[in-house]
């Protein structure tokens, strides 16, 4: 194979001297002749990263006095929204700052959010009982809880 290097701008070291002008030919040993075979194929491109689960649905379980809709209007997290934990993390903080529920877990079964919760109990009377050297109106306004407050 016979390969013209002038046009390249390409000066090869012969066994003598440098050629630096002129036009210079050679033939080119055989594993340069691998050169010429087609590139390999270009390695596959990486696959895509996986896309955070996109929020299907959100179930709500265990609430017995609170509608599910409130319990939902509660929480940043809405259908359609990509799930990550940092939104389930804000979402119980959400849930444990109304002071309605005892206990709050959520997870994410792939796409499909469940939200359980433990209500606080509400308080249904007071009764004093056993006070001799007190009055009822003297202890009344000490006590933070009223009747249908929750606990």
């Amino acid at each position: 194979m016979t390969m013209n290097f002038k046009a390249l701008g390409i000066y090869l070291m012969g066994s003598t001297a440098l050629a630096a002008t002129g036009t210079m030919s050679f033939t080119a040993p055989a594993f340069a002749q691998a050169a010429s075979t087609p590139a390999p194929a270009p390695a596959p491109a990486p696959a895509p990263v996986a896309q955070a689960d996109q929020i299907q649905s959100i179930t709500i379980v265990g609430s017995q006095r609170l509608e599910p809709d409130t319990v939902r209007a509660y929480m940043r997290l809405r259908v359609g929204q990509n799930w990550s934990q940092v939104a389930g993390d804000q979402a119980l903080k959400e849930l444990y700052a109304t002071e309605l529920f005892a206990d709050v877990s959520i997870r994410n079964n792939s796409g499909a959010v469940v939200v359980e919760v433990r209500e606080n109990p509400v308080v249904n009377r007071i009764i004093l009982e056993g006070n001799k050297r007190i009055k009822n109106d003297k202890i009344e306004p000490e006590i933070k809880l009223a009747p249908r407050q929750i606990y």
